[in-house]
């Protein structure tokens, strides 16, 4: 690693040493499954808050204090508030592709996989019914076709 450092330092923001060579992709592969996951959880907890009447805005604000917050719910909140879907410019279908890599690894530990099937299922789902290329935002508008409800922020009236 120190042998090549200067080399990598040349064009890398960061450099973490996560050990034997094939560490760094798999910690890649684990870590998209947490982001991912995370998305999945979003679009389905705030599905479901729309068809039970719930008013999403204010569910936004509660869940930005609590544990629902993370990095994701900042990326992908603002598509169910405004229609942003600018931050989290990643495509479902590539969503789909790094979930089927976390349960093929998950299979080849052995290790449990239980959630990332469920969630490797939701991308594979948003992909076949025809949203791959779109961002990850749109799993709100996916989830919600198929739940029957629209996964949208009332507007503010002035």
């Amino acid at each position: 690693m120190e042998k090549v450092r200067p080399l990598l330092e040349s064009f890398s923001e960061t450099l973490h040493h996560l050990g034997p060579v094939g560490s760094g992709h798999k910690a890649k592969v684990i870590h998209n499954f947490i982001a991912q996951g995370n998305a999945a959880v979003l679009a389905e907890a705030f599905t479901a808050a729309a068809k039970n009447g719930i008013d999403l805005a204010a569910f936004a604000d509660i869940c930005s204090l609590s544990g629902g917050h993370s990095r994701t719910f900042d990326r992908i909140i603002p598509f169910v508030l405004s229609g942003d879907d600018s931050g989290q410019r990643f495509a479902i279908a590539n969503c789909e592709k790094d979930m089927r890599y976390y349960t093929q690894l998950a299979k080849s530990s052995p290790s449990t996989g239980i959630v990332a099937e469920s969630v490797y299922q939701t991308f594979l789902l948003a992909k076949s019914l025809g949203h791959g290329e779109k961002y990850v935002p749109h799993l709100f508008d996916v989830l919600g076709e198929i739940n029957g409800v629209r996964v949208r922020a009332a507007e503010k009236k002035p």
